[in-house]
């Protein structure tokens, strides 16, 4: 993995946490009775599980096959 993707990956967490961050606030912050807290937990265990599932695959990529194939898509191997 190269320095570009690592950033990439960083960026990626970064936006994807401050997001669910936002979510979480503002349904906790403002939401009344248990329901909301409840639907805040389910949300956060689905969106941690999604960003672990995300980053393990990401990693997996194979990022100069896919490269190769862009700059020259019709030559076969």
């Amino acid at each position: 993995m190269n320095i570009s993707s690592l950033i990439l990956i960083i960026l990626i967490v970064g936006a994807f946490l401050w997001y669910i961050f936002s979510i979480v606030y503002h349904f906790v912050r403002f939401g009344i009775g248990k329901e909301p807290k409840i639907i805040v937990l389910v949300f956060f265990i689905g969106s941690f599980l999604l960003l672990a599932t995300t980053i393990i695959f990401f990693t997996q990529i194979d990022w100069k096959a896919i490269s190769e194939f862009l700059l020259n898509p019709f030559q076969l191997k």
